[in-house]
């Protein structure tokens, strides 16, 4: 692991510190293959980037959850960072290019530090994940959460899925996966319950306090 990552990382958790007041940091070790962990490294090496950041959208008891082709479960919309890009810009344009719609940054939820293992005995590298707490705040609707969303991911969208309604008569996409700017099909959803797959276990405690997003 380069020192400049290391300080990266460092520096990203005492910036948000001073920023909040206070930060609920979780560190995660999960195994990755020597050509991801190269990955990482190589990404910051070179454009001084790594991670990414999503949103926590929470409306009336429920929570915001993408499904994405190459994830391990369902989490919430976000993205990886690019270069030049804030952590704060990063969660926004995730939200974006999944749901279609502008969400609103309310503060900070938790910061991840994911620490990458490969099999080569070399020392894990950390791959930084932010959260933010958000509503939604204008744009396109997104899916209903009265509506059952569908759990099988597909390669584009399915005209001949019907969409519900938002509270305010739009129609939605309920249960119709929907493409990321970069081709990866999306299922969205709003979940009261965690559904069994969740891309890592804090989301199992959403919705936490529930009802300060609004849903479009």
């Amino acid at each position: 692991m380069s020192i400049e990552l290391r300080r990266h990382v460092n520096a990203l958790v005492s910036d948000f510190a001073a920023e909040y007041g206070e930060v609920d940091l979780v560190r995660r070790r999960v195994e990755c293959d020597p050509a991801e962990h190269d990955a990482v490294v190589a990404s910051f090496d070179s454009f001084g980037v790594v991670g990414g950041a999503g949103v926590w959208i929470v409306w009336d008891g429920a929570v915001l959850l993408a499904r994405y082709e190459r994830a391990d479960g369902w989490i919430e919309p976000g993205a990886g960072r690019r270069p030049g890009e804030s952590y704060t810009e990063c969660a926004k344009r995730g939200v974006r290019e999944t749901a279609g719609t502008e969400v609103a940054i309310e503060r900070l939820a938790q910061v991840q530090l994911v620490y990458l293992d490969d099999p080569t005995g070399r020392p894990p590298v950390p791959s930084p994940y932010v959260a933010f707490r958000g509503s939604i705040a204008s744009g396109a609707p997104v899916p209903d959460a009265d509506a059952a969303a569908t759990d099988t991911i597909g390669s584009g969208p399915n005209p001949g899925t019907d969409g519900g309604q938002t509270p305010g008569g739009e129609p939605t996409a309920v249960g119709r996966p929907s493409v990321a700017p970069d081709g990866t099909p999306v299922a969205l959803r709003w979940a009261e319950e965690p559904p069994e797959e969740l891309a890592y276990d804090q989301l199992s405690e959403l919705p936490l306090d529930g009802r300060d997003g609004q849903r479009m």
